[in-house]
C-alpha cells in the first residue's frame, strides 16, 4: 500500500516539475517542487509561517469545540424527541444551506477582521453536520433498548447516558470528523479572503507580492494540516467506537 502511494506522489511531483519546466500559465506561475521545498526551508526560520499556523490551529480548534459542545447538546435534545425531530429536520437542513462565503461581509460588519470572526463563522459552518448526525443517530436508537433499560428502572438521563448516547456514537464521530475538516476549511477561506491572520492571510500576502514559490509552499502546509486533520479524527473515531461492526475488520 505504502509502495503504491509514494509512487504516486512521485508521479504527481514529476507532472508538476513537467508544467514548471515548460512554463504553463507564464514564467513562475507554477514553480518546481524543488523550488517550493527551498522555499519552504527558508520560511521556518522567519517564525512568520508557524505564527501563521498558530493563527489558524487556535481559531479552528476553538470554533470545533464549541460546534462539537453545542451540535452534540442540541441534537440529542432534538433527536430524543420525535416532535421536535420532524419539526426541526427541514430547517436545519435549510440553515445550514446557507453558503458561509455570504456571511463574512456582515460577520465583518459585526466583529471586525479579528480572531472571533473566524470562530463565529466556524461555529455556524461546523455545528450543522454535528447537529444532524447526533440528532439522526439519537433518533434512530433502537426502541427495544431504550424499553429493556427503563424495565431496569433507569430514568431518562441514565437510559441517554447509557444507552442512547453510546448507540449514536457512530453517528456523533462521523459528524465530528465531517466538521473538523470543515472547520479548517472556513478558517483558511476566512483569512484568505477577509484577511484575519493566519495561513490564508499569508497565502494572499505571497501571491500579492508575487512570490509564487512561497506561496505554494503556503499552501502545502494547509493541504498537510487537512490531512493531519482528517487522519487523526478518523482514527479517534474508529477508537472510540472500535466495538460497533462497522469498524470490525
Amino acid at each position: 500500500m505504502w509502495l503504491g502511494r509514494a509512487a504516486v506522489v512521485a508521479a504527481l511531483l514529476g507532472f508538476v516539475h513537467l508544467l514548471a519546466s515548460a512554463d504553463v500559465g507564464g514564467a513562475g506561475t507554477i514553480p518546481s517542487p524543488v523550488e517550493v521545498l527551498r522555499a519552504l526551508v527558508a520560511e521556518v526560520p522567519t517564525g512568520e509561517l508557524a505564527l501563521a499556523v498558530w493563527d489558524t490551529v487556535r481559531a479552528w480548534f476553538v470554533g470545533l469545540a464549541l460546534s462539537a459542545v453545542a451540535g452534540v447538546a442540541l441534537g440529542a435534545l432534538v433527536g430524543s424527541s420525535d416532535l421536535a425531530y420532524g419539526a426541526t429536520k427541514g430547517t436545519f437542513d435549510f440553515l445550514r444551506s446557507v453558503p458561509p462565503i455570504a456571511l463574512i461581509p456582515l460577520a465583518v460588519l459585526i466583529l471586525g477582521v479579528t480572531a472571533d470572526l473566524k470562530i463565529v463563522l466556524v461555529v455556524w459552518v461546523c455545528t450543522w453536520p454535528v447537529l444532524l448526525q447526533t440528532m439522526s443517530g439519537v433518533h434512530d436508537v433502537e426502541p427495544l433498548a431504550k424499553d429493556a433499560a427503563r424495565s431496569m428502572h433507569m430514568n431518562r438521563r441514565q437510559v441517554l447516558r447509557f444507552v442512547t448516547v453510546p448507540a449514536a456514537m457512530p453517528y456523533i464521530g462521523t459528524g465530528l470528523r465531517i466538521a473538523a475538516v470543515m472547520a479548517l476549511l472556513v478558517c483558511i477561506g476566512v483569512e484568505l479572503l477577509a484577511g484575519a491572520a493566519g495561513v490564508g492571510q499569508l497565502i494572499f500576502f505571497h501571491q500579492t507580492s508575487g512570490q509564487g514559490a512561497e506561496m505554494w509552499a503556503t499552501i502545502v502546509v494547509a493541504a498537510v494540516l487537512g490531512i493531519a486533520v482528517s487522519q487523526v479524527f478518523g482514527v479517534l473515531e474508529r477508537r472510540v467506537t472500535r466495538w460497533h461492526p462497522s469498524q470490525r475488520d
